[in-house]
């Protein structure tokens, strides 16, 4: 593979737009035109090579509606740069600066530097301003400069209103309504409010309101300051004062509407309908909120600390804040509630809806916090350990968990090994390494077979994989020759001999696919799946082993798949197991084998969880007593004797021998989290890695759970 790398070292390319394409090649005698050499940490180049713009068009021009506009190109490499990492940000020597003739504007683009098995130099530049009419935009750098012609066109046509709520002429329409006016095209939000969004009564009296505009739909709301009338006919106009936003065309005449509120007010009573925790619940944890859910919409100015109340079993006010959404209510406390003790909430009867209707009576439930849960959990060290990251894999090895690849920010194929039994961490080798990626899929093929881990596919995988040596910390190819095309959000299961890939999606939302490989690391050779009879293309669904056949459930697609399978290696045969009862909406589900059944457990909402009986097949339901809350990113292990899901902030053990439910201890978990990797070392739990919810923020930290 050295000798490879190094005959490689002489071709020079050059990406552009997501593309590698051959910029020139030399060597063996003066072969002609090569200026890119590699060596183990520097790169140098002739600068004959001038800069050259790629994005958005290699032609020289290009037009655009657009304010704003991006540029990205290569960019000669220039002398001794440092080619230590496969990918250098801001590269020393390069530096790109723009000027737009147009509006007189400019400033600095930022550079990258390729050190794959070549050397390549990449400049991108970020939301530069466009005059309407030509803008000659040039691009200077290291070796030299190059030109764009980019004319910003004018939108002259003018925007359209596509669609009102009320309806033009409904009748019965409530007086808490929030008037609502679509457009084609994105608004410009200034030309919207009070003055150009105005709602009358019938004789022409203004209707005091909120107006706000959201581009999130390109939908423009008025709230009335107060309940409309009963049996009053209102008139909504939107006024030609009201513009677009990327040419400044307004509408070309006053749209108006009317509709008719309700003859009979409101005069029935709320009623609580649902609420959290459940009654009389034993298993709550600690960081709980309490809600309550009205049959409608409370009055806000109704809700305090007086009328929706939570106190402990001998009256101690809980201290919190209040929030209202739609139909609920929920009280979130200022601190953790304490384990083994009894809670009492109450909804009071000066709750009212929106017509002033007060509940009949006070509504209270109860429920127990969980006295500290089951096993315990302990901080793994962060030294030595991984960049923090998300999307990586994780198999356990022998004594050890083995952590590669995924978002470090960008895309990164570094990885470590993590010992438990010393806390310790160790760098593994990327020498060799497959791409850059996240969300492959790993095997660890066992000590017989080499003790190798498995490592394929993945977003811009390309459909290509290696394998890791343990004992050798060495890389080597997985041979392409019948292997799936490529693939993400797809499973690997190992049988004992082969590595079995099946499902996924090309990209991003696409279709999920219906085929699959298995692979043999022996003799390095793929072997296609026979695809009669075999269940319907999908991606995010389980695949379990169950000593004989993989079983493949649950997914998603363009429609939700409805069927199920069961993959037959030795014969090479599919044969459909039934889904009457099983769980449904399962993307993204967990899946374990008992020895004699699978257990799926679902992280939504609706129909969970199930126990798949594969002798007799049939699906037969489970408790969800104490049973993980709902979740995006919910991890499914078995012990031997229980099935532990962790959805990413807290979790639950199942005990499938008396259909119950026991929550996890929460004192030192791991802090709440996405994407993250988890592995089941045959007596423990290891959590590692994974993103902060609604945050660019990764974690490199983890934590151990033993039951």
């Amino acid at each position: 593979m050295r000798n490879l790398r190094t005959n490689w070292s002489n071709i020079r390319l050059t990406l552009m737009a997501g593309s590698l394409v051959l910029a020139g090649c030399g060597g063996g005698g003066g072969g002609g035109g090569a200026d890119t050499k590699t060596s183990a940490n520097t790169a140098s180049t002739n600068t004959d090579s001038a800069i050259s713009i790629n994005t958005p068009t290699t032609l020289g021009r290009y037009e655009t509606f657009e304010e704003r506009i991006d540029l990205g190109g290569s960019s000669a490499v220039p002398d001794g740069v440092d080619c230590s990492a496969p990918i250098v940000n801001n590269i020393s020597g390069v530096n790109i600066t723009w000027r737009n003739a147009a509006n007189n504007t400019g400033g600095q683009g930022t550079s990258s530097l390729f050190c794959i098995g070549f050397v390549a130099a990449t400049w991108q530049i970020r939301s530069i301003p466009l005059a309407i009419g030509n803008n000659q935009i040039q691009v200077s750098g290291t070796g030299g400069s190059d030109n764009i012609i980019v004319e910003r066109l004018r939108d002259e046509t003018p925007p359209i209103v596509t669609s009102v709520n009320p309806a033009p002429y409904a009748d019965n329409v409530n007086i808490n309504r929030i008037i609502t006016a679509g457009f084609n095209e994105s608004m410009a939000a200034g030309t919207i409010n009070a003055a150009s969004f105005v709602l009358q009564d019938s004789v022409a009296n203004g209707v005091p309101a909120f107006v706000s505009y959201s581009n999130l739909g390109r939908v423009a709301e008025l709230n009335p300051m107060a309940p409309l009338r009963y049996l009053e006919t209102y008139t909504a106009t939107l006024t030609r004062d009201i513009a677009d936003d990327r040419g400044g065309n307004r509408l070309t005449e006053d749209f108006t509407w009317q509709f008719t509120t309700g003859s009979n007010p409101d005069e029935i009573a709320p009623e609580v309908i649902a609420v959290h925790p459940e009654p009389t619940s034993a298993c709550v944890a600690v960081d709980t909120d309490v809600r309550a859910t009205l049959s409608e919409r409370p009055d806000i100015a109704s809700i305090n600390s007086a009328s929706f109340r939570l106190a402990t079993g001998n009256g101690t006010a809980v201290a919190g804040a209040l929030s209202v959404v739609a139909e609920s209510i929920t009280l979130s406390p200022d601190s953790n509630l304490i384990p083994g003790t009894t809670y009492r909430a109450t909804v009071g009867e000066t709750v009212t809806d929106l017509a002033g209707n007060a509940l009949i009576s006070d509504f209270s439930w109860s429920f127990e916090v969980a006295s500290g849960g089951q096993g315990s959990w302990s901080a793994m060290t962060e030294s030595g350990a991984p960049t923090p990251r998300q999307g990586h894999v994780a198999v356990w090895v022998d004594g050890e968990m083995f952590i590669w690849g995924g978002r470090s920010p960008s895309m990164t194929n570094s990885g470590a090994m993590y010992d438990p039994a010393i806390d310790h961490w160790r760098e593994i080798s990327t020498t060799d390494a497959p791409s850059p990626r996240d969300q492959p899929t790993a095997v660890w093929t066992g000590t017989g077979n080499g003790s190798q881990v498995l490592i394929w596919g993945g977003a811009f995988g390309s459909g290509t994989g290696s394998r890791y040596d343990v004992l050798t910390d060495e890389w080597r190819t997985i041979s392409t020759t019948g292997a799936p095309t490529g693939r993400l959000n797809h499973t690997a299961i190992w049988t004992g001999t082969e590595m079995i890939v099946w499902g996924g999606q090309s990209y991003y939302a696409e279709p999920g696919l219906a085929n699959g490989a298995a692979y043999n690391p022996v003799t390095d050779t793929w072997r296609t799946l026979s695809s009669v009879a075999a269940p319907s293309g999908r991606f995010d669904h389980s695949a379990v082993w169950n000593g004989q056949e993989m079983i493949v459930f649950g997914g998603h697609s363009v429609d939700q798949p409805s069927d199920a399978a069961a993959y037959d290696p030795n014969t090479d045969t599919w044969r459909p197991i039934t889904t009457i009862d099983a769980p449904t909406s399962t993307a993204g589900h967990g899946a374990v084998w008992t020895g004699f059944e699978m257990i799926v457990w679902n992280s939504g909402l609706f129909s969970r969880a199930g126990r798949y009986d594969l002798a007799a097949d049939v699906w037969a339901p489970m408790s969800e007593l104490c049973a993980p809350p709902s979740g995006d990113d919910s991890h499914a292990v078995w012990t031997g004797t229980q099935m532990i899901v962790w959805g990413g902030k807290q979790g639950s053990l199942y005990d499938p021998a008396n259909d119950s439910w026991q929550p996890m201890a929460s004192f030192s978990a791991p802090g709440e989290r996405f994407g993250y990797a988890s592995v089941w070392t045959g007596s423990e739990l290891i959590i590692w890695g994974g993103g902060i919810p609604f945050t660019s923020n990764l974690l490199g930290t983890g934590a151990i759970f033993r039951p």
